[in-house]
């Protein structure tokens, strides 16, 4: 039962000759041509070196932490009590993982997960990508990046904030396209009337609920627990799925879940919303 998510903001990088004004200007030219004409390619990865540390996992952009302001006193509260239940194994044989970031296990991991504000390159293309070989030198790349926040980060400062740092080592012809808007983290207190109400229900449905603070995953909740709104909001049910945005990601139709499936879920969403209509305050 989660009780919130991280902000996310999405935008893309490009380095392509023509507007650096060095490497193939209109099309990717024979690879020999490395020894006389410069490579946007490489030129990006090494930009992109620049914005962590060597094992990818510290986010070395100027101000980037500057704000964050989690585990809160009742973010470690639940931690506490997600200790005696979470299980990491379970976690990593489904997402097909060896280890976590820096070895860590069990509450520890979780924290990361939790309360980490993240720097990820989600995609990256450049040249020929088919099968075999062909010597190319490219004349473009681009990398689809997003960044994870969480309290208290601010959306509107994730770009700026890196195109300052790409400028300021040197790399001002890279160039930064917003590919949303994003949206900011949202969280709702475990001790409000629609989290207890979400609680009970599940309670009622014979399923007892693992309390977590946040998801370390992104949707636009902010729109309603942030101004002008300000309203504390849950989301959840029984039923079952998961994988998310894998080749695989599923939902499971019949009642064969380990929390049942559409009918379940049907159903909790009423019990949910009976509930909340019977909570004080």
């Amino acid at each position: 039962m989660p009780l919130g998510v991280k902000g996310i903001v999405f935008f893309e990088l490009e380095l392509d000759g023509g507007s650096w004004g060095r490497g193939p200007r209109e099309f990717a030219i024979h690879g020999s041509n490395k020894a006389w004409v410069d490579s946007p390619t490489l030129r990006m990865v090494q930009a992109l070196s620049t914005m962590t540390s060597p094992d990818g996992n510290r986010v070395l952009i100027k101000d980037f932490y500057e704000n964050v302001k989690v585990p809160t006193a009742e973010d470690l509260e639940l931690v506490a009590k997600l200790e005696e239940t979470f299980d990491p194994t379970s976690q990593m044989e489904e997402m097909r993982v060896d280890r976590f970031v820096g070895d860590t296990r069990g509450v520890e991991a979780l924290k990361r997960y939790l309360f980490d504000p993240t720097l990820n390159i989600d995609g990256m293309w450049s040249g020929y990508l088919g099968p075999e070989t062909k010597t190319l030198l490219p004349h473009k790349i681009t990398v689809k990046m997003d960044v994870r926040l969480v309290p208290n980060m601010k959306t509107e400062d994730i770009v700026p904030m890196v195109r300052k740092h790409l400028d300021e080592k040197g790399f001002r012809e890279v160039q930064i396209r917003v590919l949303e808007a994003g949206y900011g983290w949202a969280r709702t207190s475990y001790k409000s009337p629609i989290a207890k109400a979400l609680a009970k229900s599940y309670l009622e449905m014979g399923k007892e609920p693992e309390i977590w603070p946040t998801l370390a995953g992104s949707a636009p909740f902010a729109w309603f627990s942030q101004e002008p709104l300000n309203l504390p909001f849950v989301f959840g049910g029984l039923g079952h799925g998961a994988l998310a945005h894998s080749p695989n990601e599923y939902v499971v139709i019949d009642e064969g879940g380990p929390t049942g499936g559409l009918a379940s879920m049907e159903k909790s969403y009423v019990a949910i919303i009976e509930n909340l209509s019977r909570m004080p305050g």
